[in-house]
């Protein structure tokens, strides 16, 4: 039983835009928010019952639950890549 292999045009540039966007808006997004995080738990920066309150409750959950989105953006990454390479290398175009 054969399987139908297919990739067109539209989904080609899909593929490559999504990976586009892991590879650059997401990422820079991702280590932006961790930068501008490190900086607002400096109490240096930021001071008061608010920042205390982001710096010892907020920031630490959110901090673990960026990377955890990161990686699984990670492999998701590698999942699409993967798949258009397969479909590439046999010929489904």
């Amino acid at each position: 039983m054969s399987m139908m292999v297919k990739a067109d045009d539209v989904a080609i540039q899909a593929s490559r835009t999504f990976l586009q966007i892991l590879d650059n808006q997401l990422q820079g997004a991702f280590s932006a928010l961790g930068t501008n995080g490190q900086t607002l738990i400096d109490i240096g920066h930021w001071a008061g019952a608010d920042a205390d309150k982001f710096r010892t409750d907020i920031w630490p959950k959110v901090e673990a639950d960026l990377k955890q989105i990161a990686s699984s953006l990670h492999d998701l990454h590698g999942e699409v890549d993967k798949v258009l390479g397969n479909i590439m290398k046999a010929g489904g175009n």
